[in-house]
């Protein structure tokens, strides 16, 4: 990101509308900026509000990405001075299990394992769905895999099922297809 920004330091644009263009630009969720230490903060398309941490200020905004962030870093633009943190670590894509297994069913075993009502399955579903025409179509698997795992850490039922294997498998198969149907 140092890089990236660096190079948009040469072209001479304003500060803040590098940040709008980046934000708008990011393939995937979980990317945030803050320019001067102004207590907005730009994130890019898909990042969750994380209980609104990222609205109480730029201190406590800064702190909790601090604490939660896989990447970060400052860079000078001009005389401003942005910072960024990156909420989605790379990911790469796990193991689809075996293929004569049903996609359904993969999802339905992760749901029984972590005491999920089967009723929510279309709920789990949606959830793929709007983060797929909304965040992070477009991308590689591992891509798409990485910012629907991301989507999924907002609620406290579904992060559950981000420690199972069958889910993870159904999310990876999923993945691939949006990939696949998307690039």
């Amino acid at each position: 990101m140092n890089t990236l920004l660096g190079a948009v330091q040469i072209a001479e644009a304003s500060a803040t509308a590098t940040l709008w263009a980046i934000r708008d630009c990011l393939p995937v969720p979980g990317w945030v900026f803050q320019l001067n230490n102004r207590s907005r903060f730009f994130q890019s398309r898909g990042t969750l509000s994380h209980g609104g941490a990222l609205y109480r200020g730029s201190d406590q905004g800064r702190l909790f990405l601090n604490r939660h962030s896989v990447d970060r870093g400052s860079v000078q633009l001009g005389r401003n001075v942005v910072r960024w943190w990156r909420l989605v670590g790379p990911y790469t894509l796990p193991d689809i299990g075996d293929p004569r297994t049903r996609d359904r069913e993969l999802l339905q075993k992760a749901m029984a394992a972590q005491g999920i009502d089967t009723r929510r399955e279309q709920s789990i579903n949606g959830k793929v769905g709007g983060g797929t025409t909304k965040y992070v179509a477009g991308g590689d698997a591992a891509e798409v895999y990485a910012g629907l795992r991301y989507r999924f850490t907002d609620t406290s039922d579904y992060a559950l099922l981000l420690d199972d294997e069958y889910f993870t498998q159904w999310l990876a198969r999923r993945s691939t297809r949006i990939a696949e149907r998307t690039s």
